[in-house]
C-alpha cells in the first residue's frame, strides 16, 4: 500500500494535483487515518486496508485516464504542425504560377476545415471522457477542468504557429531553389520580351498564398472561458458572420515578421535576376522585328 502510494505521489504534477485535488485530499485523510489512530491490534484494520485500496484504485485510475488524455492531446499537436499547406499536384508536372497558387490555397482550405473538424471532436471527446473519469458528469464545463482546458488552448495556439512557421519558410525557401514549384512565361509581344504574370501580379499572388497561412487558421474555433465547448458565431453590426478564432493572435506573433522578411528579399533577388535575362534577350531583338 506505502508502494502503491509512493508510486503515486511522485507522478503527480500541478496539473494533476489541480484535477485530482479532492480524491488526493480524500486518499491522504484515509493514509492518515491509519497512520495516526489505528494499530494493527485495532479490529477495523481489514475494513481500513479495504478502505485504503478502493482509494488507492480511484486515484490510480484517475491518473491513468489524465495520462491517456494527454497523449491524445499530443497527438493532437503532432497533427497540427505536420500539415502540409502547399501541396502539389499528383504527377510531379510543373504548372503555372497562378494554377500553383490556386491549387495550394484551395487544398490548403479544404486540408484545414477537415482538420480543425477532425480535431475538434477529438478533444471534447477526450475532455469530455476526463471529466467524467474524475467527477462522473460530462458537461464540457466543469470548473475544476478549466486548468486543462486553458492547456490545451494554448498548446493549439502554439502548434498553429509552429505549422504556420514551418510552412512559410518551406515555401520562402523553394523560392529561387533548385527545384522548380512552378513556371512563368516569358512572351513576345510587339517585337518587346515581356514577363507573364507580370512582377506586380506573381508578387501578389505569392504573398496572399503565403498570408493565406495565417488566414486558413480560422477554421479552428476558440473555447467559451472556462469550457471546451467552441464560440458560437456572431453578427458584427455590419450583418457580417463573425467566429472567434486563432487568427487574431497569430497576427500578433512576432516570430511572422522574420519569413515575411526574408520572402520580399527573395522576390527582389529573384526579379532583379529575371530582369537582366531580359534584358540579355533584348539583346537579340533584332532577330524578331516585324520587319525582318
Amino acid at each position: 500500500m506505502v508502494d502503491r502510494y509512493e508510486a503515486i505521489r511522485v507522478q503527480l504534477d500541478p496539473l494533476k494535483v489541480r484535477l485530482m485535488e479532492t480524491g488526493l485530499r480524500s486518499l491522504v485523510n484515509t493514509i492518515d487515518r491509519g497512520v495516526f489512530y489505528l494499530n494493527w491490534d485495532s479490529l477495523v484494520i481489514d475494513e481500513y486496508l479495504e478502505f485504503c485500496d478502493r482509494n488507492l484504485k480511484r486515484v490510480e485510475t484517475h491518473i491513468k485516464e489524465i495520462h491517456r488524455c494527454s497523449d491524445i492531446l499530443e497527438r493532437i499537436g503532432v497533427l497540427i504542425s505536420r500539415t502540409q499547406m502547399f501541396k502539389e499536384k499528383d504527377g510531379g508536372q510543373l504548372v503555372s504560377a497562378k494554377e500553383y497558387m490556386d491549387y495550394a490555397e484551395a487544398q490548403r482550405e479544404s486540408d484545414m476545415e477537415e482538420l480543425a473538424s477532425q480535431i475538434s471532436t477529438m478533444a471534447t471527446s477526450c475532455l469530455g471522457k476526463l471529466e467524467e473519469v474524475l467527477f462522473d458528469t460530462n458537461t464540457c464545463r466543469r470548473a475544476e477542468m478549466y486548468p486543462i482546458y486553458q492547456r490545451f488552448e494554448l498548446m493549439i495556439l502554439l502548434k498553429l504557429l509552429e505549422m504556420v512557421l514551418r510552412n512559410m519558410w518551406s515555401f520562402v525557401n523553394a523560392l529561387g531553389g533548385r527545384q522548380p514549384i512552378f513556371y512563368i512565361d516569358v512572351l513576345l509581344v510587339n517585337s518587346d520580351v515581356v514577363l507573364y504574370p507580370v512582377s506586380a501580379d506573381l508578387y501578389k499572388w505569392m504573398m496572399q498564398t503565403l498570408r493565406g497561412c495565417v488566414e486558413s487558421c480560422r477554421y479552428f474555433i476558440r473555447w467559451k472561458h472556462g469550457t471546451c465547448e467552441p464560440c458560437p458565431t456572431i453578427r458584427s453590426d455590419g450583418d457580417e458572420l463573425v467566429s472567434f478564432n486563432y487568427v487574431t493572435e497569430l497576427e500578433r506573433c512576432p516570430e511572422l515578421r522574420e519569413p515575411d522578411a526574408a520572402f520580399n528579399q527573395r522576390v527582389q533577388h529573384l526579379n532583379k535576376n529575371v530582369m537582366e535575362f531580359l534584358k540579355r534577350l533584348a539583346r537579340f531583338s533584332v532577330l524578331w522585328h516585324q520587319d525582318k
